[in-house]
């Protein structure tokens, strides 16, 4: 369900990773009934941000799981993370989900966000 990121010189920077969500984009721990195929990244490594390494790692993740037969693919962050933000519409993500003042960061509540490959 994951794949760690390395840089070309042997680095590991963050991992993509893939899990399950419901019909109403919320956390799913079984295969049992519809889910959908949401994927992550974290590029924790913040001397390797703005280079685009994300954004290659993340595209190279939809790619293997669109060959390996997945329709559709979601992904999820919430409305503060600009970056991510930024990153799902490079990818060609659409908005399709926002849920007000349900995601809790240092004691400020932001918006759920979940996109759809277009």
């Amino acid at each position: 369900r994951s794949f760690e990121i390395g840089t070309r010189d042997h680095v590991h920077i963050g991992r993509v990773n893939a899990y399950l969500t419901d019909q109403d984009y919320v956390w799913k721990h079984s295969t049992d009934g519809g889910f959908r195929y949401t994927l992550g990244i974290d590029l924790c490594e913040s001397s390797y941000w703005h280079r685009g390494l994300g954004t290659e790692a993340f595209m190279a993740y939809i790619t293997y799981h669109r060959q390996h037969g997945i329709p559709e693919v979601f992904t999820q962050t919430w409305s503060r993370n600009l970056r991510m933000v930024r990153v799902a519409h490079k990818c060609c993500f659409s908005l399709v989900d926002r849920k007000p003042d349900t995601v809790s960061v240092c004691g400020q509540l932001y918006d759920s966000l979940t996109f759809m490959l277009s």
